[in-house]
Formats: C-alpha cells, structure tokens, sequence
C-alpha cells in the first residue's frame, strides 16, 4: 500500500512539474510575442519620426506624451506631438497590416489581414475618436497656460504594412495616413496655412510640452493601471 500512494505521490508530481514547465514555455512565447510587437510599434513610429523631421518650418517633436488629466491623477498617452509654426499636430501611430476600413463616425474600424489563403478579419477602436480625446486632454492642459487661439490638427499614421483601402473622413482638420506618404500630405497642408505662432510663443509652449515627453517609469506604469481600469469598466 506504501509503494501506491509514493507511486501516486509521484505520478502528482510528475503532473504539476510538466503544468510548471508548459506555463513557463506559455509565459516565454507571451513575452516574445509582446517583445515583437513593442519592435514593431517602435519601428513604426520611428518611421513617421523620420517623415516628420524632414518637414520644413521652425517645429519641434514631441514623442511619447503624457498629457494629465483633468482629474490630476491619470493621463493619457500621446504618441506624437509636431508643434509648427503652423498649428499643433497631434499624431496617432498604428501599427498594422493588412488592408484597413473605416469611417470617421463609426466606433469600430476593420483589419483584413490573409493567412493561409484566407481573409481574416479584426475590428479595432476608431483611432480618430481615439485622437480626439488627446487633443481634447492636450487643448484643456494648454489653455491653462495660454490663452491664445492655437489650432489643433488630428494626424493618423499606419505604418507601411498597411494599405488603407476604403477611409471615409469628413473634417478638415483630420487626416489618416500611410507612413511613406504622410510627408507629402503635410507638406500640400502646411503650403496653404498661414503661420500662427512667433518663435517666441513656440518655445514657451516646448517649455510646458518637454516634461511631459518620456516622463519616467512611474508616470507609464500608473498610466497602465488607468487603463487596466477603463478597460475593467
């Protein structure tokens, strides 16, 4: 009877060492499939970094913004921010492939993307409803500070492994984007818009925009525990 129940014993432990060891191998692939993805949503906007910074016009970028909000806990995460002389740019970065739908007024956006010989398709959040609440959160975060009339322009940028088939948009002051030819469609904007900031004015807003760029370890992880909330929610 001594040699079943150690036989037992050690058939259980046999059991929770091969559970151990596939959790381990499924923790492994999770976090060398988030490790790809941070790659390539890196990859991605260093793409339109580039684009931006061959623009002409006094500018400056702004990347990784962490705009508080209102409540002065929280904040919201820009990818992108151009200030020219021009306007502010506030820039959205997706990193997708496949042949992307979608309609400005609409919640939901679709992916297409083939494998295997078949269409396979994935809905995602309206990137430019998502764009609007930054501009809203950045436009209150400056008006505290300024008062002058500073005009916001919403840019959506899908890398190159996107082909926008079929984007529906309906205001001016929006545009969405592939990477390779976002700098060509600045450009047609910028050459018909006026300038609306001094070099003066321009630098006193970098001086608000600058610590918000990159601001730290803490500042990212409280921002990834609001929004492990709202999704909850």
């Amino acid at each position: 009877m001594n040699v079943i129940y150690i036989f037992l014993i050690f058939l259980l432990l046999l059991l929770f060492m091969a559970i151990a060891v596939l959790n381990w191998k499924k923790q492994l692939l999770r976090e060398e499939r988030t490790r790809r993805l941070l790659q390539i949503g890196k990859q991605g906007e260093e793409e339109t970094i580039r684009e931006l910074e061959r623009i002409r016009g006094a500018k400056r970028i702004f990347h990784n913004v962490y705009v508080p909000l209102q409540d002065k806990k929280n904040t919201t995460e820009i990818d992108m921010v151009m200030l020219h002389e021009k306007g502010i740019f506030v820039i959205e970065n997706k990193n997708y492939s496949g042949q992307i739908y979608g309609d400005e007024e609409e919640a939901r956006w679709l992916q297409v993307q083939k494998k295997n010989g078949r269409n396979r398709e994935k809905t995602f959040y309206n990137p430019v409803w998502q764009n609007r609440t930054h501009i809203r959160n950045l436009k209150r975060f400056l008006e505290q500070e300024f008062s002058w009339d500073m005009p916001f322009i919403s840019v959506i940028v899908f890398n190159d492994r996107a082909k926008l088939r079929r984007i529906c948009i309906y205001s001016g002051e929006l545009m969405v984007s592939e990477s390779r030819k976002v700098r060509r469609r600045l450009k047609r904007k910028l050459r018909r818009s006026p300038k609306v900031f001094s070099r003066k004015q321009m630098e006193r807003i970098s001086e608000i925009l600058r610590p918000l760029e990159n601001p730290g370890k803490q500042v990212e992880k409280q921002h990834g525990k609001y929004l492990a909330r709202k999704k909850r929610k």
